[in-house]
């Protein structure tokens, strides 16, 4: 979950490396047309044990963007096919 949270602070610019700022790197990236917008409808889900690194990111992206997004405390799993 961390590096979830890590890859989305890469997207707000809070990381930055070439030649694609994202943690984990992914194997291909297809560029497209297109913008992610964040605004008051925004939500951040995050499990509970990373509630303070969730609300450093919460406050910087409030800081960037001018609106605070919404979050949501879950117990997040990966769940494998068996």
């Amino acid at each position: 979950m961390k590096s979830l949270i890590v890859s989305a602070a890469a997207l707000t610019g809070l990381v930055s490396a070439d030649p694609m700022p994202l943690i984990p790197l992914p194997a291909s990236v297809k560029p497209m047309e297109g913008a992610f917008e964040f605004s008051a409808a925004t939500a951040i889900r995050f499990d509970r044990s990373v509630k303070t690194e969730m609300e450093l990111f919460a406050t910087d992206l409030q800081a960037r963007t001018g609106s605070a997004p919404k979050t949501a405390a879950e117990e997040l799993e990966i769940l494998l096919p068996s």
